[in-house]
């Protein structure tokens, strides 16, 4: 399990990444890359694309294009009749690029164009500025796009694992909070706690030296409460 660092533009072969990681993403990458929009893939399956293996199963497929092209992804959905799920799940059938400016994220309820269906593809709409990309839960967290959004063995281009990790660190100072407010979804929070934590575990050795020294930097200024800051000590 050896992610490929080398930086080299490798086109993507939709036929291996179904043998090697799944159909479905297949499917999601030759259909996004239609579109001709700058999507990247985040979450778990950015991480696995990013360590080249599949170590885990995953309930849906997480991809993020920049909040300045939501329009030309309303068009393309709308033109395949595609329906797009704002983030708190109600359908809408008119997409107005204004309605989710604000917006976390949407989801992509798949019809016959991706032919995934149950499965869903949760879209995130990533900000950039000034070519840095901004992290919208902290807004002093920024970083240069070519260190943010990198290509894979696959040919996929995907979130830096780093980033991803950041992303899932920032859950663990609400989980007490979330348990006591949703009691009976407990077992659940504490589930996805327990992955993130093995996701982490599993990538941390691969980071770059750069990268782990910003996710470090980031998570003592942050999140100083998260056990994972132990592993750093540990490696130096």
């Amino acid at each position: 399990m050896k992610p490929d660092l080398s930086g080299e533009c490798v086109t993507t072969d939709y036929d291996n990444v179904a043998e090697r990681f799944d159909p479905a993403l297949a499917a999601v990458a030759e259909a996004l890359d239609r579109s001709r929009l700058e999507w990247f893939v985040v979450a778990g399956w950015a991480l696995d694309l990013f360590l080249n293996v599949k170590t885990r199963s995953h309930k849906d497929i997480e991809v993020s294009i920049w909040r300045d092209q939501a329009e030309s992804l309303f068009d393309f959905y709308v033109e395949r009749r595609i329906d797009l799920v704002v983030g708190d799940k109600r359908y809408q059938s008119i997409f107005v690029p204004s309605d989710v400016d604000t917006r976390g994220h949407l989801i992509i309820r798949n019809g016959a164009f991706l032919q995934l269906q149950p499965l869903d593809i949760e879209l995130f709409l990533s900000s950039r500025h000034n070519g840095h990309w901004n992290f919208r839960k902290e807004p002093t967290i920024t970083v240069p796009l070519e260190f943010a959004v990198v290509q894979t063995a696959s040919g996929l281009r995907v979130l830096a694992p780093h980033l991803v990790l950041l992303f899932k660190a920032w859950f663990f100072p609400n989980l007490e909070k979330a348990i006591h407010h949703a009691p009976q979804h407990e077992e659940f929070f504490r589930k996805c706690w327990q992955m993130d934590c093995r996701d982490f575990d599993l990538v941390l050795p691969f980071l770059s030296t750069l990268q782990r020294e910003m996710l470090e930097r980031w998570l003592k200024e942050f999140v100083p409460s998260i056990p994972w800051l132990t592993a750093f000590s540990s490696r130096s």
